[in-house]
């Protein structure tokens, strides 16, 4: 026979062990499981081209997008910690070389010319870039030097202010300049035509 104590059911007490450390340490953890996900998918498709596809069967769930960066990781063509963020900085960086991303995750920082004029530049977090910013600092290639930079803001400022007699000598159509008759060009015509142009 049961004592009184052993017969009532006790409520179960939850203690609270929530703590930053805790979080921080739980993050971690899953970008480990990522990264050995990551891998180990990498194995797979090395072995059976059929993997993502039988993947999916198993778990339509997961989405398609994070495989194939999961593969990329896997491969070293992207880097872990670009996985996750989605700032427009980092969508960018994904398509950079794997070496271009390590040199930028390595400092996490970039140069951002502020002042067009003397070069001066402000070391930026990349997170932190706008879409103004992030386009003045990363291009196709990578990213750009300070002179890159600068060259950039300069094709990009308003278009001077152009005298009618010298406005119908040469227009811009789409991304050609068409001169109409003997005509002479400042620098900053010409830089203007030119940021015509790419826009």
């Amino acid at each position: 026979m049961k004592s009184q104590t052993e017969a009532r059911d006790y409520p179960k007490v939850v203690i609270q062990t929530d703590t930053v450390q805790k979080f921080v340490s739980l993050i971690a953890e899953a970008g480990e499981s990522l990264q050995e996900a990551a891998a180990m998918l990498s194995r797979l498709v090395a072995s059976d081209p059929d993997a993502l596809a039988k993947i999916r069967e198993v778990n339509p769930a997961i989405p398609s997008g994070l495989l194939t960066n999961l593969l990329r990781v896997g491969e070293r063509s992207l880097h872990a910690d670009l996985l996750l963020n989605n700032c427009l900085a980092y969508r960018k960086l994904r398509l950079m070389p794997y070496s271009t991303q390590e040199a930028v995750l390595r400092t996490r920082t970039v140069d951002l010319v502020i002042d067009l004029e003397k070069g001066e530049v402000l070391r930026v977090p990349i997170t932190e870039l706008n879409a103004h910013q992030t386009a003045q600092v990363i291009s196709r290639e990578g990213i750009r030097s300070r002179d890159d930079q600068r060259a950039y803001i300069r094709l990009r400022a308003p278009s001077p202010k152009v005298n009618q007699s010298d406005s119908a000598a040469w227009y811009v159509k789409k991304d050609k300049l068409i001169i109409v008759r003997g005509c002479e060009l400042s620098k900053a015509q010409l830089l203007a035509c030119l940021g015509e142009m790419v826009a």
